[in-house]
């Protein structure tokens, strides 16, 4: 009879399908008419009828009957068929072997991800099942039973979860001391032997271990075993068994002992191997037997401890994931703030300080709504690191829980740098630091780049950097860099301040803030190539000018200054700044010449007044001298010029660029700041800390405050050697006054000049504190105003 014909039936059984064949048998679903269910049935062929396969046939039954665990067929009855054929009935599986569904598993994977076969199965539900087979063998181990043809194709997979180790057609008992000896029959033709024919070759050789490939029948035990269930779990975690090949060729190198080891079976996977199941499974297949496990019970141990962290980790992704949520929803609501902000600028920016509070409830509104949303955000934010260290109690070495909170910390120790918060940047480094995993390697090295060109070239560089001393910063000597152009020389991040000479040119003060990872390369806003530094020659300034070459600067971003701009990068071009502040000599000459001119009222509206009186006296030839009878401030000749409104500034100003035909005028505010703090965003113009000492403010002297003369305390002194723009006292700038500041676009700003309304002021003075000092300050003033602490300066473009 042909494999294919069904037979109407088998003894009582009713035949209704063929589930499968074999070497040594025919499988069958049949129903059984007395217990009205179907089973699977097992049929010697008839060619093996009378040969010694028959005992082995009837062996299988025997072994598989008394092993009774849930992943182990259940066997019903031993019987014999009318013509003299062994059979057994077993109860039937719905489902798919592990070989099949591991090739639709791997089809279903694309590189680097594993995906998910047509039936559901995963790769932690495949290790699930793989583990319950290394339970069952266990068990058999345990009966002193080796499988000895363990593979992917004889491991079935139920429709409903079940796992069953199938075919123990070459099982073998290895000893009579078991706990519980199993019965094996007569000792007839039906018994099996305990000993197989040395150099018989049995099992698949793709899975079989170096000693049963060998014949080496002494060696062949739990061990044995082992290694065919390590070459499973290799084909689980590769996608292919652990050696290919025809049959002959692996069975030949196999006996030879020609085969190389496997590959780790990381290498060339679909999805990502995990490290440490892939030594279980290399372990399992040392070609020593002592070096594996010892038994299956030990395999499914490892892997069930595998199995526990892999569900723990499980666990920790889906925390994870809620933490990406907190981090997306703070962001979200950090974006809300601040879109609530800008119109709370729009809607106050014009209302006057001593407007009626009901024109002010709408904007300050928004401003609240802005601050419970920023409160929001912050605590979304926390609740994120704490769902990530929860994350990390699970699973300590989850790579993405550690990477959720290294760009967390990464985020807040940026902003620490950016605050000039050392203490705080420190406390943010040192966490960074516990929990990255090289992604931020380079950001910690912190190496940034630094590009000078000049001109002319062939500048002599010697690079500073800015270290603090006794609370100030100060240059600090590293080492010479070279001659100009330098390209990309690699520079760790920090403050720098690069003195550049040649022959028959002035030195050059050029500040550097290299960020990390940043490359400093002076690229103007809108091009592609650095724009050269101008080397100025000797002589071309007065000892009065102080040169401030074009570039980037950091402006604003100090919250403890009032009305300071947010944090940003400007670009400001070439400018020149007198040293000083107009100072009472200068501006007396401007006034002088006015009526030298014949515009004495010109002379008079623009004199220092207060409340209408002029500051100044008059001699009989209508030239104006300083008085010495001022008790509330300096009329000393080099004292600053103060009680000028900005219109006579401005004249002045004019007055000065006619005289001189140079360029000079009011600095714009954004100018005014980098002229002051330079370019790495310092609090004050010497450093970040204040002591009442180092400028001229209200607890500088004993005594009431007053001005001082421009040339007293040295240490207000800016990176580019402009004196008192921490104290003494405040300039008018040139721009109109903005709460939002000058309109910034790509990195450059346009000056606002309206006809009418506040203008800008910059600056400390001698009766400021801590916060008015601060470079980032901003103050407004009506044009026509004049106060005892506001002065002006001047400066120009280079040309």
């Amino acid at each position: 009879m042909a494999d294919d014909a069904l037979p109407p039936e088998l003894g009582r059984y009713a035949v209704q399908d063929l589930l499968g064949s074999g070497g040594m048998g025919l499988v069958y679903r049949v129903q059984d008419p007395r217990l009205g269910r179907d089973v699977a049935a097992k049929v010697l062929r008839p060619e093996h009828a009378d040969s010694p396969e028959r005992a082995r046939f009837v062996a299988e039954a025997q072994i598989t009957a008394q092993l009774r665990h849930p992943s182990i067929v259940s066997v019903h009855e031993l019987g014999e068929l009318a013509d003299g054929r062994a059979y057994f009935t077993m109860e039937e599986i719905e489902g798919r072997t592990m070989e099949q569904t591991l090739e639709q598993l791997h089809q279903a994977s694309d590189a680097g991800h594993w995906g998910r076969s047509e039936d559901g199965w995963t790769f932690s539900r495949l290790i699930e099942a793989f583990r319950r087979t290394c339970e069952a063998v266990a068990y058999a181990h345990s009966r002193r039973v080796v499988h000895r043809d363990l593979k992917p194709s004889n491991v079935m997979l139920g429709r409903f979860g079940e796992v069953l180790v199938m075919d123990w057609g070459l099982a073998k008992v290895l000893d009579e001391q078991a706990p519980e000896p199993l019965r094996t029959g007569r000792s007839d033709e039906s018994a099996p032997s305990t000993d197989t024919r040395a150099g018989a070759l049995m099992g698949t050789p793709a899975f079989m271990s170096p000693e049963q490939a060998r014949g080496d029948w002494a060696r062949v035990g739990t061990a044995s075993d082992v290694y065919a269930l390590g070459a499973i779990l290799y084909n689980i975690l590769r996608g292919q068994p652990p050696y290919l090949g025809d049959t002959g060729s692996v069975i030949a190198a196999l006996l030879q002992g020609e085969l190389e080891p496997p590959d780790a079976p990381s290498e060339h996977s679909r999805g990502p191997v995990p490290a440490d199941l892939a030594e279980i499974c290399l372990r399992a297949m040392a070609p020593d037997p002592q070096a594996r496990h010892a038994d299956a019970a030990e395999l499914a141990a490892d892997v069930a401890a595998w199995l526990d962290g892999s569900r723990r980790r499980d666990t920790a992704r889906t925390l994870v994931q809620e933490a990406a949520q907190h981090n997306e929803e703070a962001a979200e609501l950090h974006q809300q703030a601040e879109r609530l902000r800008t119109e709370a600028f729009r809607r106050l920016e014009h209302v006057a300080e001593h407007d009626p509070v009901e024109l002010k409830l709408a904007g300050w509104a928004l401003e609240d709504r802005a601050r419970r949303l920023e409160l929001q955000a912050n605590l979304v934010a926390l609740e994120g690191t704490r769902t990530l260290q929860t994350a990390l109690s699970l699973a300590p070495d989850l790579p993405e829980a550690h990477a959720g909170l290294a760009n967390y910390y990464r985020t807040r120790h940026a902003r620490a740098e950016a605050e000039r918060d050392p203490d705080e940047a420190a406390l943010w480094e040192v966490l960074l630091r516990d929990h990255d995993r090289g992604e931020h390697r380079d950001y910690l090295e912190g190496t940034g780049a630094l590009t000078l060109v000049t001109d002319p070239p062939n500048a002599q560089a010697v690079l500073y950097r800015f270290v603090e001393q006794d609370r100030r910063l100060v240059p600090e000597r590293v080492r010479s860099l070279g001659r100009t152009p330098i390209h990309k020389l690699p520079l760790q991040a920090g403050d720098y301040l690069v003195s550049l000479r040649r022959p028959g040119y002035a030195e050059l003060r050029y500040p550097v803030s290299i960020g990390r990872l940043e490359h400093w390369d002076g690229v103007p806003p809108g091009a592609t190539r650095p724009a050269p530094i101008t080397l100025l020659r000797e002589g071309v300034l007065d000892d009065d000018e102080r040169y401030i070459p074009g570039g980037w600067f950091q402006a604003g971003g100090d919250p403890g200054a009032p009305h300071a701009l947010s944090g940003q990068r400007i670009w400001v071009d070439d400018r020149v700044f007198k040293r000083f502040p107009v100072r009472n000599r200068e501006y007396l000459a401007f006034l002088n010449d006015l009526v030298d001119q014949g515009q004495p009222e010109l002379a008079k509206r623009y004199g220092p007044r207060f409340e209408g009186f002029l500051l100044l006296n008059r001699s009989l030839d209508g030239h104006y001298t300083l008085r010495t009878d001022m008790t509330l401030f300096s009329q000393h000749p080099d004292a600053p010029v103060v009680m000028i409104d900005w219109h006579g500034a401005k004249a002045y100003a004019d007055w000065e660029a006619e005289r001189t035909g140079l360029p000079w005028d009011l600095p714009e505010e954004i100018a005014w700041e980098k002229a002051a703090r330079g370019v790495d965003g310092r609090i004050y113009p010497w450093g970040n800390y204040l002591d009442p000492t180092w400028c001229n403010v209200r607890d500088s002297q004993v005594g009431a405050p007053g001005l001082a003369q421009v040339s007293e305390h040295p240490v207000d002194e800016s990176v580019y050697g402009l004196r008192g723009m921490g104290g003494n006292t405040m300039d008018w700038c040139r721009d109109s006054f903005r709460a939002s500041g000058p309109p910034i676009a790509d990195g450059r700003y346009t000056l606002l000049d309206n006809q009418t309304g506040p203008r800008a002021i910059r600056g400390g003075h001698w009766y400021s504190v801590d916060q008015l000092s601060r470079c980032a300050h901003r103050f407004r003033l009506e044009p026509q105003m004049r106060a005892y602490m506001i002065g002006f300066r001047l400066a120009r473009t280079l040309n």
